[in-house]
């Protein structure tokens, strides 16, 4: 038993030494960790204390001085800024020309711009925006790239390349269109047309009668010198007493465009090549008869009719041969007699101010007969080769025909008419200017 007993105090005893030992241990480890906070925390506060606290000041915002009457004309100067009409400024962009790009036509008559635009802003260059819109039957309007619309005697279109085609032969001026004071007229709604073409648009005038005489060589950009010259140029043709027709022509065409024809008389098929070749996009014409253009003969065509041509002159050297003196002296008299009449009718005419009395081929003598003719329906087919030539080709879109017809009879209009439609045109016919 007492073995038994010791050693269980033994054990007990070993145990509580063995625990002591761990709460020293314990005790120990903590103090060291106090310690060890405590100084940590103590040079921290140190350093602390010892570095100069930085502290940053600023002056206080500078303010301009400006006196009060500055002030107020700055602020007058920003107001009229914000009212001011001038466009923004847009990004530009390089394209080709729009008289190149073949597009599908539209046949819908544009309308005309009726928005009042401030007149701040003026047509400048090619890429300008004007105002330039004027009334009646002048009426046009200078808008972006060049473009000018053309009120045209009652027929609207537009157009960078603008060519008008003017009938100045001796029937424009008889007396059922109205005698030479009407065509007066004519030429003043011309000259209207030419004050209406926006700056920065191409354009030209071509005259045309047996011969045709431009403008200008080629189209001409429009500003207030070439509008003003074309009009002085339109005012040469059939003045109120005359000379009358085309005395002189300066425009032949390409070889190898025209017609191959030997003369004749309302020669619109060379005018519609001079258009053509100058690159017109939007062509107008006031004409009152139907191109009549002789062809040209070679071979037995040709000695057909000098023989026919022969025979007549034959027979009329015949008959004035078996004319008896007294039937000469008749007729010379009748002769003198007749250019007395028409000398003093003319002469009670232009004191009326309607002008003399004009009739287109009164003068041609009796030569024999006229060589053949191409007929209507060939005119058309060439004009229609001409666009294929000079725009198809190219891949640019046809140009358009706009027609006037000035009181024409019924064959001629029908013509006109065809003329406008198979070129994506439109004809009207107007009445004579008494």
């Amino acid at each position: 038993m007492k073995s038994a007993f010791g050693g269980v105090s033994s054990y007990l005893k070993a145990r509580v030494e063995a625990l002591f030992g761990m709460r020293r241990a314990t005790s120990i480890s903590l103090m060291i960790h106090l310690t060890l906070i405590v100084i940590s925390m103590y040079i921290v506060l140190m350093r602390n204390a010892s570095q100069r606290q930085t502290i940053f000041t600023g002056e206080p915002p500078r303010r301009p001085k400006l006196e009060p009457r500055k002030l107020e004309l700055r602020a007058k100067q920003q107001d009229l800024q914000k009212q001011s009409s001038r466009p923004r400024l847009q990004p530009r962009l390089a394209a080709a020309s729009i008289s190149d790009i073949a597009l599908p036509d539209i046949n819908v008559a544009p309308q005309p711009v009726r928005q009042r635009i401030s007149a701040k802003v003026s047509t400048f260059g090619v890429t300008g925006f004007g105002t330039g819109i004027g009334g009646g039957l002048g009426e046009g309007s200078g808008g972006g790239f060049g473009t000018s619309t053309v009120n045209f005697f009652g027929l609207k279109d537009f157009g960078q390349r603008i060519a008008i085609l003017l009938d100045v032969s001796e029937s424009m001026c008889e007396d059922s269109r109205g005698y030479p004071r009407g065509y007066q007229r004519v030429k003043y709604r011309i000259k209207d047309v030419l004050s209406n073409i926006g700056d920065g648009t191409f354009f030209n005038i071509i005259a045309f009668a047996r011969a045709v005489r431009t403008c200008y060589p080629r189209m001409t950009l429009a500003d207030p010198e070439t509008r003003k010259q074309a009009k002085e140029w339109v005012n040469q043709f059939n003045t109120l007493e005359g000379p009358f027709g085309l005395r002189q022509d300066n425009y032949w065409p390409q070889d190898g465009v025209g017609l191959k024809a030997k003369g004749g008389s309302t020669r619109l098929d060379l005018a519609l090549t001079a258009a053509f070749e100058q690159g017109a996009e939007t062509i107008f014409v006031i004409t009152d008869g139907v191109p009549w253009v002789y062809k040209f003969l070679e071979g037995k065509e040709l000695d057909a009719w000098m023989k026919r041509k022969a025979q007549r002159r034959k027979e009329i050297e015949e008959e004035e041969a078996n004319m008896s003196d007294a039937e000469r002296r008749r007729r010379a008299k009748a002769d003198a007699d007749q250019r007395e009449r028409e000398e003093e009718e003319n002469a009670k005419r232009v004191k009326k101010g309607i002008g003399p009395k004009v009739q287109e081929g009164k003068s041609r003598g009796r030569g024999g007969p006229a060589p053949p003719r191409f007929s209507d329906d060939d005119i058309l087919k060439h004009v229609d080769m001409l666009q294929k030539h000079f725009y198809e080709s190219k891949g640019k879109r046809r140009a358009r025909i706009h027609v006037i017809g000035y009181a024409v009879d019924d064959r001629t209009r029908n013509f006109l008419r065809d003329l406008a439609k198979r070129n994506n045109g439109r004809f009207r016919k107007i009445r004579a200017f008494l």
